[in-house]
C-alpha cells in the first residue's frame, strides 16, 4: 500500500505496517470506550458461549441482540487467532445492518482482523456512515492496515460534535449545556404532529452550547446538540494519528494540546504522536533524497 499524493509531485514510499505497541493500544483504549458500550445491548452482557454454528446462524438472523451475542463471541475467537474467513460474508453482510449498534461493532471486528482487502474495503466505506460511532470505529479499525484514508475522521474525533437531525420537527425537550451522555442515551425529543421521536447520542461525551433550542423547527441534517468528546476519545485519535498521521495534521494536534493543557495523558500522547509524525517524514525525506540520488 502507498500514501496518497499530498501535491509534492514526488512519490512516497510504501507504509509500514502500524508498530503491535500502537495497535494494541488503540485497541485497549477503543473496547473500552467505543465498542463496549454497544456490546452492552440494553444493559445485557452476552457472556454465554456460542458454538460455531450458532455464531453463524445468529450473525444471519434478523435479531439484533442474537447478533450482538455472535459479534462478542467472535471479537473472542479473533483475539485468540482464530481466522475471520468462515464468517467473512456475513460480516460484510451486516456492515449495511440498520442497527447503528451492529455496523459499530462489526467496524471494530473487520479492523481486529487486519489482513482482508474485503474487510479493508467495507471499512473504508463505512468512513461515510451517518452514525459517528460507526465512522469513527471504521478510522480507528483502518488504523490497523495503516489506511491513510482514516486521517478525516480521525481528525474528527479531535473536535467537537454537532449531531445532525435524522428527521424534521419541532424541538420539545433537549439535554442542557454541562450534561453527560452516554451512547444511546436520549439527546432530545422532537415532536411531529401528534407523535415524538426520542434523538439518542450517538457517543460518550458532555454537550456544550449551541445547537437547537426548545421550540425550534429543524430539518433533516440540522444540528440539534454540540457534544464535546470525552478524553478517551481523543487519545484514540491521538494513537490512531500517531500510525497514519501526516504532517498536515500537526496543526490540529497542537490545536488540542492547547485546548487541554491540564490533561496529561492528552499532552503526553499528543507530543508522541507529533514525535511519530515528524519521524515519518523525516524517514520520507531521506527516502526521497536517497531515490534523487541513485536516479542522478
Amino acid at each position: 500500500m502507498t500514501l496518497p499524493d499530498t501535491g509534492s509531485g514526488s512519490p512516497r514510499p510504501a507504509s509500514s505496517p502500524p508498530p503491535r505497541w500502537a495497535w494494541v493500544l488503540l485497541f485497549l483504549a477503543a473496547i473500552t470506550t467505543v465498542l463496549l458500550p454497544y456490546l452492552l445491548w440494553r444493559s445485557t452482557w452476552f457472556g454465554a458461549p456460542l458454538a460455531d454454528a450458532d455464531i453463524v446462524r445468529f450473525l444471519e438472523g434478523d435479531d439484533p441482540e442474537d447478533i450482538q451475542h455472535a459479534l462478542e463471541q467472535l471479537s473472542r475467537r479473533l483475539g485468540a487467532g482464530q481466522p475471520a474467513a468462515p464468517y467473512a460474508p456475513a460480516l460484510l453482510e451486516l456492515t449495511s445492518h440498520r442497527e447503528p449498534a451492529v455496523r459499530l461493532t462489526v467496524a471494530w471486528l473487520l479492523g481486529e482482523e487486519g489482513k482482508s482487502p474485503a474487510f479493508r474495503e467495507a471499512l473504508l466505506g463505512l468512513l461515510e456512515d451517518d452514525h459517528a460511532g460507526v465512522r469513527f470505529n471504521a478510522g480507528l479499525a483502518l488504523c490497523r492496515f495503516g489506511e491513510p484514508a482514516a486521517r478525516a475522521v480521525l481528525l474528527e474525533m479531535l473536535r467537537p460534535l454537532a449531531v445532525p437531525s435524522p428527521c424534521a420537527g419541532e424541538v420539545l425537550e433537549r439535554r442542557g449545556p454541562g450534561s453527560r451522555v452516554r451512547p444511546g442515551g436520549a439527546l432530545i425529543t422532537l415532536g411531529q404532529g401528534s407523535d415524538t421521536v426520542d434523538i439518542p447520542s450517538p457517543l460518550l461525551g458532555k454537550l456544550l452550547e449551541g445547537g437547537a433550542a426548545l421550540g425550534d423547527r429543524v430539518a433533516i441534517g440540522d444540528p440539534l446538540v454540540i457534544l464535546d468528546p470525552e478524553a478517551e476519545q481523543i487519545l484514540q485519535a491521538l494513537v490512531g494519528l500517531g500510525i497514519v498521521g501526516l504532517a498536515e495534521d500537526e496543526a490540529a494536534i497542537e490545536e488540542v494540546l492547547l485546548a487541554h493543557p491540564g490533561h496529561d495523558r492528552i499532552r503526553t500522547q499528543g507530543r508522541a504522536t507529533l514525535e511519530r509524525i515528524r519521524m515519518g517524514a523525516r524517514a520520507q525525506a531521506e527516502a526521497e533524497a536517497s531515490a534523487s540520488g541513485l536516479g542522478g
